[in-house]
């Protein structure tokens, strides 16, 4: 991820380079010395930490981060309804010549509020898979509860 978005970022003017700070860190005990107007965590990464120590220590190292007046901002999945039934699906996406297809699938244990994601992504040219690619995680999905109390903690 970091080197997506170094490329990225390279594309930047320099103005705004200049704002930029990327870094390869533990999130739950990351030490750098200097401060920020916005801390942002992309992408549902937060939804990664799995435990509710670790995610207090993740908001505790970002806090000694943010500069006084500053921004946290953080993307989370919301499902005001999460039940224990799985499911699968499908997205099928153009690509110039090619087609993305990414199959997924998942299930959740609602005590724990622990959905297991798998997804398949398959690069498909004239009716054949020509690439084939895997991903699968265990994600935490937050209540606006639960959000709220982490950051009160």
């Amino acid at each position: 991820m970091l080197r997506a978005a170094d490329r990225n970022v390279a594309e930047e003017p320099e103005s705004v380079r200049g704002l930029l700070h990327l870094e390869l860190a533990d999130v739950r005990d990351f030490q750098l010395d200097t401060v920020f107007g916005l801390v942002y965590f992309p992408s549902f990464s937060f939804d990664d930490i799995l435990d509710r120590g670790d995610q207090l220590r993740a908001l505790k190292s970002i806090r000694r981060h943010i500069d006084t007046g500053g921004v946290y901002a953080f993307e989370l999945a919301h499902v005001p309804n999460l039940q224990p039934k799985g499911g699968w699906f499908v997205q099928r996406k153009p690509l110039g010549e090619r087609m993305i297809v990414r199959t997924g699938s998942h299930s959740t244990d609602v005590e724990r509020r622990i959905m297991s994601v798998s997804l398949w992504y398959d690069v498909v040219e004239d009716g054949r898979i020509m690439e084939r690619y895997f991903d699968g995680s265990d994600v935490y999905v937050h209540s606006v509860e639960g959000v709220r109390s982490l950051l009160d903690e």
